[in-house]
C-alpha cells in the first residue's frame, strides 16, 4: 500500500512545497528524510520550522503513534515534548518541530567535534 502525502508552506513570500510518495519497502531510517522538499533551495531555519510544524500538526491530528515513534527514533528527550505540549505562549506543533530542530543540530555538533577528535589522533607520516 503506497502512502502519499503533499504539503505547502508559505514562508517570506516563497512556496515551499513538499510531496512524498512511499512505497511500502522504503527505507525509512531517517524520518527527517521525508520532510525536505525535493528541490536543492536552501531552506532557512524559520522555513524549516514552518516545514516541520505543519507535518507535526498533521502527525498530531492523523498518527500520533507514528510522529511519537519518530520522536524516540530522533532521540528528543521525553520531558522537553511534554514541555512544548504544555507551553502557554508556543502551539505544541511549533514547539515540538522545534525540538527536532534543536536535536538534530545537537547531533550535527557532536559528530563535528568528534570527527575534530579523530583527526587530531590520526597519526602523522613521516616526511
Amino acid at each position: 500500500m503506497k502512502k502519499y502525502w503533499d504539503f505547502s508552506v508559505i514562508h517570506n513570500g516563497r512556496k515551499i512545497q513538499s510531496n512524498y510518495t512511499m512505497e511500502p519497502d522504503d527505507d525509512v531510517s531517517d524520518p527527517l528524510r521525508q520532510l525536505i522538499p525535493d528541490d536543492d533551495a536552501f531552506i532557512d531555519e524559520a522555513a524549516l520550522l514552518d516545514i516541520f510544524t505543519v507535518r507535526v500538526e498533521e502527525l498530531i491530528r492523523d498518527n500520533l503513534d507514528l510522529l511519537l515513534s519518530s520522536l524516540y527514533r530522533l532521540d528528543v528527550e521525553e520531558h522537553k515534548i511534554q514541555k512544548a505540549l504544555r507551553s502557554p505562549t508556543v502551539p505544541a506543533a511549533q514547539g515540538i518541530a522545534q525540538l527536532i530542530i534543536d536535536r538534530q543540530k545537537e547531533k550535527i555538533k557532536t559528530r563535528k567535534m568528534w570527527m575534530c577528535e579523530e583527526t587530531k589522533r590520526l597519526p602523522v607520516a613521516a616526511s
